[in-house]
């Protein structure tokens, strides 16, 4: 009976052995997926100071002028803490006009729906290397180089029908056509339940990343709050493995989804754009006091980790 007992003690001890194993192994996997969640609020951990175009040039902004940008702030801002040159929308559009949007406008995109900068405004990027060139002078400055991007995918994309990157998928198939702007019409939105959407958020942000980019402000996202493509675009980013800090527009993020946004943004507007406009600063003042006291309320406070801000980017005005 001797040796049953023994190999009976042996093969319990074993599985126990195993059984150890297999939960360090589950917390390990665990503890490795939320250390990977959460290591993009390292890539801001104060908030993040630069400069963005569109107070300044609005849809117009063209390379001589983002690299003009970059050499004041260099030369003059650094030293405090400026960091960010961000070129803002419709860096695409070869007509850009100012403050309006020309719809039906012929955009400049590779033959995957991905937008390309326009080289009428942006010369460098005539080789078909996109923002290569103005980010490596960027950063040669010290700096950081940022772009701007609506939600979801050019309809031009879609009216072409064009291949979604890597996929057997077109555009057509994962296009939400009810999900639109109300101010700009470049886009569709991406149903991110259908196959090659998620595919088609990866080959953008993998396109990013081989730019250089730093930092990337999505904008028709925050207001309504789009909750499926911000994952996508969370996910996309994590996916390529260089660090872009995410701000979403526009304002005001609601409320109720602090601790969502918190999970996968670093910025999120809570007010919309404002010129000198006493009654627009009374309503975002009144709109901070409101997240403040729901940090207040909050424990913890998903939405004031450090990594993550609820004012977006500190901004200067147009330099000379």
């Amino acid at each position: 009976m001797r040796p049953v007992v023994l190999q009976a003690a042996l093969r319990q001890r074993i599985a126990g052995s195993l059984l150890l194993a297999i939960l360090a192994a589950l917390a390990s996997m665990s503890h490795g997926v939320a250390r990977e969640a959460s290591s993009f609020r390292a890539w801001a951990p104060t908030p993040p100071m630069g400069w963005d175009s569109w107070d300044s040039f609005a849809t117009t902004i063209n390379e001589s002028q983002t690299r003009a940008q970059a050499d004041y702030m260099a030369e003059h801002l650094k030293v405090f803490g400026w960091q960010y040159i961000i070129v803002d929308i419709q860096w695409y559009e070869p007509g850009a006009m100012g403050q309006t949007y020309r719809s039906g406008a012929v955009l400049t995109m590779d033959g995957h729906g991905r937008l390309m900068p326009a080289p009428n405004r942006f010369p460098s990027s005539a080789d078909g290397s996109g923002f290569t060139t103005l980010a490596r002078y960027v950063h040669a400055k010290g700096l950081k180089f940022g772009v701007h991007v609506m939600r979801g995918i050019p309809r031009q994309a879609v009216d072409n029908n064009l291949p979604i990157e890597g996929t057997t998928v077109r555009a057509r198939e994962i296009a939400d056509t009810t999900a639109t702007c109300p101010w700009n019409a470049d886009m569709y939105g991406v149903d991110t339940s259908k196959s090659g959407a998620q595919e088609y958020y990866n080959s953008v942000f993998a396109l990013f990343a081989s730019w250089g980019v730093d930092y990337v402000k999505v904008d028709d996202i925050a207001r309504p709050y789009h909750r499926a493509e911000i994952e996508a675009v969370r996910q996309a980013i994590d996916r390529t493995g260089r660090p872009m800090v995410l701000s979403l527009s526009p304002g005001e993020t609601p409320i109720d989804v602090a601790e969502h946004v918190s999970r996968h943004a670093n910025l999120w507007r809570i007010g919309d754009d404002f010129e000198a406009d006493m009654a627009a600063m009374a309503a975002d003042a009144e709109t901070q006091r409101w997240w403040k006291l729901t940090d207040a309320m909050q424990e913890p406070l998903p939405d004031r980790e450090p990594g993550t801000w609820w004012k977006t980017m500190r901004e200067v005005f147009h330099t000379d």
